[in-house]
């Protein structure tokens, strides 16, 4: 390790310092290299959010889910009057059932 020890001092002295050819192989290999991270991680980004954005829409455009909701419509109004509402009758049913249930029911109403 004694030359290691040597090169280095002389690699940290600017004035030995030069830039690397134009057709150096190491220099290429760099490059290479930078740019599969670049691109692996690009896909791996592209991979995730098309899995997340089928998740959403398998769970929230299922069939079912529509039958289970009270809004059925494919987008959202334009006008805020359908979505007030139904924020009104939740309200409504909310607290209709507010005094029922025990502390685990309670935990739940508070989260929602």
């Amino acid at each position: 390790m004694a030359p290691v020890k040597t090169w280095g001092a002389q690699v940290k002295e600017k004035e030995n310092r030069r830039p690397a050819a134009e057709n150096n192989l190491f220099s290429a290999w760099e490059a290479f290299w930078s740019q599969s991270i670049v691109d692996g991680m690009n896909l791996y980004r592209d991979l995730r959010d098309a899995a997340c954005e089928s998740m959403f829409k398998s769970m929230y455009e299922n069939p079912w889910m529509k039958m289970v909701s009270e809004y059925t419509g494919t987008i959202a109004p334009n006008n805020d009057q359908p979505l007030d509402e139904m924020h009104r009758r939740d309200a409504v049913r909310w607290r209709k059932y507010m005094a029922t249930g025990g502390f685990a029911d309670a935990m739940v109403r508070i989260n929602n």
